[in-house]
């Protein structure tokens, strides 16, 4: 190849990094326990409870799978 040919690279395609998905959010009642509720209208939503006591695992559990490192804070 010559110094003067021109060399075409394509560009790489773009990377979806959320699909459309229905709102998400988190409530907690009075005794702190939280439930995670993903909108999915006109059907029923999907709810996950996560009792007070199992939060820190949970969360734990969530971090590892998303590969989100451990640091500092009590167990």
């Amino acid at each position: 190849m010559s110094s003067t040919e021109l060399v075409l690279v394509a560009a790489p395609a773009p990377k979806i990094l959320c699909a459309q998905q229905g709102e998400i959010r988190i409530e907690f009642d009075d005794d702190g326990n939280a439930s995670i509720i993903q909108r999915n209208w006109p059907d029923e939503d999907a709810v996950i409870r996560i009792s007070r006591e199992n939060t820190q695992t949970f969360l734990d559990g969530v971090c590892d799978a998303f590969g989100v490192p451990t640091f500092g804070g009590s167990r």
